[in-house]
């Protein structure tokens, strides 16, 4: 039976969120698509095309798998898999929409 079409999903929000920020929720990445208090009940993106900051020493191709970094808040291709260097495993993020120079600072990825 059909319930949804799934592109939201409703998040109780853990901390305060700014609009358009990454909330990771487990093993899912989405986008918040409001501003929003701790406690505040909100819609998170889980699918589409969002602008998400990038380290600004790396190119992205489009097409490519990318990763999100929740310690840097920014998107990376490293797959960090929770190595001893750094204990933080890497969430899937998406694939890049349009390749972004080294320089840039933001990058299009396609989520879910």
């Amino acid at each position: 039976m059909f319930k949804r079409k799934g592109e939201n999903l409703d998040y109780t929000c853990t901390a305060d969120v700014e609009r358009g920020e990454v909330v990771v929720i487990n093993d899912a990445l989405g986008v918040a698509a409001s501003t929003a208090k701790k406690n505040d009940v909100i819609a998170v993106y889980m699918t589409g095309v969002f602008l998400l900051p990038k380290d600004t020493s790396t190119e992205l191709q489009q097409g490519k798998k990318v990763y999100w970094d929740p310690a840097a808040k920014k998107v990376t291709v490293d797959a960090n898999d929770g190595a001893e260097s750094n204990p933080t495993a890497y969430l899937e993020a998406g694939i890049v929409w349009e390749t972004a120079l080294a320089s840039a600072d933001k990058v299009q990825v396609k989520i879910g």
